[in-house]
């Protein structure tokens, strides 16, 4: 699993939550730590026992999944 340990303070808007990702994904947050334990997920910043996401990491990741999603259906 990524992760990167930062403090509460540093912590500031930009950052989803594993319940908002799950939510945006309409999945839920146990699919999420699933998919990070096989480094499936994007990488994560650990905050005590609570992980974040950055926001622009996440959108960049559907994204590339989308992309690469449309192309293999183009080529079918």
């Amino acid at each position: 699993m990524k992760e990167q340990d930062v403090k509460q303070e540093d912590l500031s808007h930009g950052y989803y939550s594993i319940a908002d990702c799950a939510r945006r994904l309409g999945t839920t947050p146990q699919t999420i730590y699933k998919w990070m334990e096989k480094d499936q997920f994007v990488p994560v910043i650990k905050i005590g026992s609570t992980f974040r996401v950055k926001i622009q990491d996440f959108e960049s990741w559907i994204n590339s999944i989308l992309t690469s999603s449309s192309i293999k259906r183009e080529v079918k």
